[in-house]
């Protein structure tokens, strides 16, 4: 995500930071016509579309996937 680059999500779970931050394009798990279709998606996408993409994935990683977060985020599973 770090990218910022067009990912396509075909993991068969809801629980995912692709899911969670809205930026992939996401299909039916080993579908393969699903994943083609994706693929010529994402081939068609604006400049805008992919700088939308670019910002909200990096956004994403740097405020939710920092050390300082996953090292809260863990410490508070202990304080349950």
């Amino acid at each position: 995500m770090l990218t910022g680059k067009p990912i396509i999500d075909a993991f068969d779970t809801q629980h995912s930071p692709l899911r969670y931050s809205n930026v992939s394009l996401v299909v039916e798990a080993e579908n393969i016509e699903s994943i083609a279709n994706a693929i010529k998606k994402a081939s068609l996408l604006s400049n805008d579309e992919l700088n939308e993409i670019k910002n909200k994935s990096i956004n994403y990683v740097i405020l939710n996937h920092n050390y300082e977060k996953l090292a809260n985020d863990f410490a508070k599973e202990f304080k349950k």
